[in-house]
This record gives C-alpha cells, sequence and structure tokens, in this order.
C-alpha cells in the first residue's frame, strides 16, 4: 500500500493509492482518495468524486472509542445534548488534530492535541458524518422510510 503524505503551509494531506490487486476499504465500497487537513477542519475526497468536509470539534465529539460513546449516551440519558465530559483539564477549547493514521484498510486513527487517540473512525462511519445538504438529505429520507 502506497502512502503520500505533504505538509505544508498551514495544510496536510494525506494521499493513499490503491494496491494492484484491490482497494483501501475491505467491506465499505467507497475509499478515500485524497485527504486535505487545515487548522480546523478535514476534506476527504471519496472514489465516487463526493468531497465530505469534516469540522475537528465535530469530530472530536463524535468519536467512536467506547469512553466517549459512553459519555455521550450518559450526557443525553441526563438531559444534556450529548456533550463530552471526557475532555482532560487544560484541553484546547477547540479541537487540534496532530495526526491521521490508517488502521488497517478499513479506517482513520485520529490523534487529538487533548492527548486523546482511541477513537477509530472508520471509512463508513466518516461517511455517515458527513453533514453536507446532499448527505443530510439523503439520510432525512432513510429515516422516513424507516418509520
Amino acid at each position: 500500500m502506497d502512502e503520500e503524505r505533504r505538509r505544508g503551509e498551514g495544510e496536510t494531506t494525506l494521499r493513499r493509492t490503491a494496491p494492484a490487486g484491490g482497494t483501501p476499504a475491505a467491506r465499505f465500497d467507497l475509499e478515500p482518495v485524497d485527504m486535505e487537513r487545515d487548522d480546523s477542519s478535514m476534506t476527504i475526497v471519496w472514489s465516487d468524486g463526493h468531497r465530505s468536509a469534516h469540522d475537528y470539534d465535530d469530530l472530536r465529539r463524535a468519536c467512536p472509542c467506547a469512553t466517549c460513546r459512553h459519555e455521550r449516551e450518559q450526557s443525553v440519558a441526563g438531559g444534556s445534548r450529548g456533550l463530552l465530559r471526557v475532555l482532560p483539564a487544560g484541553a484546547p477549547a477547540k479541537a487540534v488534530l496532530r495526526d491521521v493514521r490508517w488502521v488497517g484498510r478499513y479506517a482513520f486513527r485520529l490523534e487529538w492535541a487533548d492527548g486523546h487517540d482511541t477513537g477509530i473512525y472508520s471509512l463508513e462511519y466518516l461517511r455517515a458524518l458527513c453533514g453536507c445538504p446532499a448527505c443530510s438529505a439523503g439520510r432525512a429520507a432513510e429515516d422516513v422510510l424507516r418509520s
């Protein structure tokens, strides 16, 4: 698997090319072909041409690790809006993404400036988190069909 990292002024790009016989995504039929990072967001360009822009604060709040997931569930059950209380004292007011690393062929591990790095964001999860109008409309339509 070939991986290329470029760090320029204020941005990071992570590009991964597929091996001759397969794709980086084992079970999810879409794969990221490019990733652009700046100080506050990450944009993933998918193999179908779609661009998913993710704000770091939103990604940090949506961390899929067991601890963060438990905190969100407890917060919602207690009447809050799912805010994370697990952020360590002295954590930056805004989420700062330090590094992005591939996990196998299906996910990224995001390392945050607050020291948290146990969340494994599957490709499918990252695509589902996309908040663009087209993706939001598609989720709304799916919710209507389920009800």
